[in-house]
């Protein structure tokens, strides 16, 4: 089926919602994730950096047995206003503090090794699909599976984390944002996640190698 162009774009005349996490605890932490947002009403507000920051708890707390307990995450509550074509911040909202942990038992795999979810939005730049990416960290050795691969108890959890930020979210969508390649100061875009699927195998960061 072929989407239409309007239904893998979004253009945004308004700022893009900006939810940052930080995970502390495991090893090799802190950790750092970024996710962005835009409401569905067109609205700026602090309702809609709530419902930002719920949509990115909704995602982590899916993973919650998998990640090792000891460690914990705040999402901030802090949201930024990102002007989508410039990388601009236009301005902060003063949402809700939210936090989540983790409850996995057992050893913690290498810090290097993380999951990692792939984010589509069928939208394309220049000749290639704006895609997004997300690393999930401090994992247990429980989710690694046969032959290094990840293992159910990754995958379907996985599954759900990404069910509950592409399509349960009812006030806000996720998207992924292309920033203005430099040195240009315009020319940002920002395309609606239509999917995201968990890679096959695992993610080294090379940040974290040592």
């Amino acid at each position: 089926m072929c989407l239409s162009t309007a239904a893998r774009f979004t253009a945004v005349p308004f700022s893009v919602l900006r939810v940052k996490t930080v995970f502390t605890g495991a090893t090799g932490s802190p950790y750092f994730n970024q996710m962005h947002f835009v409401p569905n009403s067109g609205t700026e507000d602090v309702a809609a950096a709530n419902a930002a920051i719920t949509a990115a708890k909704g995602f982590w707390s899916a993973l919650v047995g998998v990640i090792a307990s000891g460690t914990a995450w705040t999402h901030l509550a802090t949201v930024d206003q990102v002007d989508p074509a410039s990388g601009a911040l236009t301005g902060q909202l003063a949402a809700t503090q939210q936090t989540g942990a983790g409850t996995g038992t057992g050893d913690q795999l290498p810090q290097a090794v993380q999951g990692l979810v792939r984010w589509s939005t069928g939208f394309y730049v220049n000749g290639r699909q704006l895609t997004g990416h997300t690393y999930i960290p401090a994992l247990i050795e429980g989710a690694n599976g046969p032959g290094g691969t990840p293992h159910s108890s990754l995958t379907v959890p996985a599954a759900a984390a990404i069910t509950a930020l592409v399509t349960t979210p009812t006030t806000t969508k996720f998207v992924v944002w292309h920033r203005p390649k430099a040195p240009a100061v315009t020319g940002g875009v920002v395309g609606t996640v239509l999917s995201g699927a968990l890679q096959p195998k695992f993610a080294v960061l090379r940040s974290r190698r040592d």
